[in-house]
Formats: structure tokens, sequence, C-alpha cells
């Protein structure tokens, strides 16, 4: 299982936490400042602000305008069907249009569908997270975070992050807590109640890896498993009665 490893290998510090109640505070707080609008796509009120050689786009707001995200911006060009690459080498007014000309005359089915937009932040500080249908069937990352964090405080704390050899020194690169904007990683073991691998001095461990986008980045998914032991580099090894369960966001 080399998923792990790749999230150690490629996530900033700022989405790295050492322990869960840090992790569900960050998501909890995300939740709070979070409200859903459902919009008619064509009447979506996209404004071009700034410089229009550099300017951003934002959506236009009585509480403010919200700015949006790589991945948001990403969303709102597929609703619109337009390249998103293309559109960000544009100045700012005329990916504007484009957008309003897909977003109002795109695909019937798809405009049919509306849209749900997420936007989290102060009135002064406010990002649009995501551009989803209305179908669209969120599941909170703070949920995903409560429900590992109550079933671990129900079970005496057995669940921790893997230990690494650098761990003490270092415990920031040594976590497999992870979280941004646009999902949630955990990956924890049970290192003090060994199974039986069937051969002398053979051990086995529990472990769970459980991830979310609550902006449509990515299903649901908790992987549950055996292994022997995990890596400094957080490559997990000697992996038996791999179980997987997804959810779809719909």
């Amino acid at each position: 299982i080399n998923e792990a490893s790749r999230q150690w290998a490629t996530r900033p510090s700022d989405q790295r936490f050492t322990t869960l109640e840090d992790l569900l505070h960050y998501k909890s707080t995300q939740r709070e400042l979070s409200s859903t609008i459902d919009i008619d796509p064509g009447k979506l009120p996209i404004r071009s602000k700034g410089d229009p050689a550099r300017g951003e786009l934002a959506v236009g707001m009585k509480q403010g305008d919200a700015f949006f995200t790589n991945w948001s911006f990403g969303q709102l060009c597929g609703l619109a069907g337009a390249p998103a690459s293309y559109l960000r080498t544009l100045p700012s007014p005329m990916t504007k249009d484009l957008l309003d000309y897909g977003l109002k005359f795109g695909d019937r089915a798809e405009q049919d569908k509306g849209v749900r937009f997420l936007v989290t932040g102060e009135p002064d500080n406010r990002t649009a997270r995501a551009f989803t249908s209305q179908t669209y069937g969120r599941i909170w990352d703070s949920e995903v975070v409560d429900t590992v964090v109550e079933l671990n405080n129900r079970q005496e704390g057995r669940w921790k992050v893997p230990l690494a050899s650098y761990t003490s020194q270092d415990p920031l690169r040594a976590t497999t807590l992870y979280a941004s904007d646009r999902d949630v990683f955990m990956f924890l073991v049970d290192p003090d109640r060994p199974v039986d691998g069937g051969g002398p001095n053979d051990q086995l461990f529990r472990g769970f890896i459980v991830s979310n986008s609550e902006v449509g980045a990515a299903t649901f998914t908790l992987l549950t498993f055996l292994y022997r032991y995990v890596c400094d580099n957080r490559i997990i090894w000697g992996t038996k009665d791999i179980s997987q369960l997804t959810i779809r966001h719909s």
C-alpha cells in the first residue's frame, strides 16, 4: 500500500497535523465558516477584479466577494464546458465572458441540475471552494475526522500515528494525518495489540486509512488491513486481509 507514502512525500508543512484533535479543530472551523448556495448556473455573479491583465476572478456576493481556489476554478470551467488550463492564460475580463457564456448556453442537461456553490470564510476573506451539481451528496471532512476521534476515545487511544526513527525530532514530518482546503487523509495503526501471523516470531498489526473530500476531489474511502511493518517513508509492508469501502458523493 503506497498511498500513505505518497501523501507523506508530497504534503507541505501547513497540511500536516500531529494529533487528531488539531486536525478536528481545523476541519470543524472550516465547516463552521462554510455555507452552500443553490443557484442557476447562468445567474452565477462572476466578477473580474483588479488589473484586467493580471486581475482575479471572484463570485460577487452581498457578504463579500469570494475568490476561487485552483480546484474550484477548474470545477467551474468543467461546468461551463471550457478548458481550465487555457482560461488561466487569458485576461480576467475575457475569462469572465467565456465562463458566463458557457454557464448560460452550455450543456442543457448539466445546466438543469443547477449549481451548488460552497463558500468558506469571513465577509472580508471569502473563498469559493467548490462548484458541484445540486445532486452532489456532501460528506463533510469534519464529520469523518470526528468519527475517528470518537472511535479512538471510545477505544482508549489505541489508534496512533505509526512511529518513525525521527518521530521525536520531527513529529510534523513523521505524521500521517493530513488535510487541506480540498481533502483529509488519516493513516493510523494499533501497535500494541499484535496478531499471530502464523509463523515463528511473525506478528501482524492492525491499520486503517480513511480519506475524504468535501469539495468533490475524491470519494470517501475506508481501507482496513493487517500489516507487518511501516517504513520511515510510510510504505506499508506485508499487508493482508485488505478490505475497502468506497462511497460516492451522490
